[in-house]
């Protein structure tokens, strides 16, 4: 059974400004819905039980990033595993996140 371990990153840009995707899996549904308005990058992930993700988001800090409005070293259960070109790389375990970056890297 595939996607015990999901990978997700959105590419903004252009003239695109919302973008919605969902998928049913073998553990349950994974969903990304991304938002850009008033200078920010908004997404909504949901990771089914029993599995994980490793989630790029368009920031150029983790500091930059918010995860339910709260600051990414607030999030335990969230782990900074580095940056990559224009994104931050976390890595999350099943669950709904909410998150919130300012698009300087778009």
């Amino acid at each position: 059974m595939g996607y015990k371990k999901i990978r997700i990153k959105p590419h903004p840009g252009g003239n695109l400004s919302y973008a919605n995707a969902k998928l049913e899996t073998g553990y349950g549904k994974i969903s990304v819905h991304c938002k850009i308005a008033d200078k920010k990058f908004m997404m909504g992930v949901e990771i089914p039980a029993n599995t994980s993700a490793v989630i790029y988001v368009p920031a150029s800090t983790a500091e930059s990033i918010t995860e339910n409005g709260k600051p990414l070293s607030e999030v335990k259960e969230i782990t900074e595993t580095g940056k990559e070109g224009n994104y931050m790389v976390l890595q999350v375990g099943s669950g709904i996140y909410h998150f919130s970056s300012v698009i300087d890297v778009l």
